[in-house]
């Protein structure tokens, strides 16, 4: 298992393991273990959207709202009376 980053292990005349640590001048005789890994950074939050603005309507290029009333193709079977 490898130390975290800027750890370096020595050994006493008696062989003994000791650990320092060059960046912040540390020595310990425990063994360093590796930081937790961080969890990963969560974005902010998108701000929502303007709202868009509501569209004017348009006149229907076919004509009429197709409301019914008068008699057209669809009743040509049907005769007046």
């Amino acid at each position: 298992m490898s130390l975290p980053p800027g750890w370096i292990e020595y050994k006493t005349d008696d062989g003994e393991p000791y650990y320092y640590n060059q960046s912040t001048e540390q020595t310990t005789w425990d063994r360093p273990t590796p930081a937790a890994p961080k969890a990963p950074a969560v974005p902010p939050a998108l701000p929502k959207p303007a709202a868009m603005p509501a569209r004017a309507a348009k006149p229907n290029p076919f004509g009429g709202g197709g409301g019914g009333g008068g008699r057209g193709m669809h009743n040509a079977t049907q005769r007046s009376q």
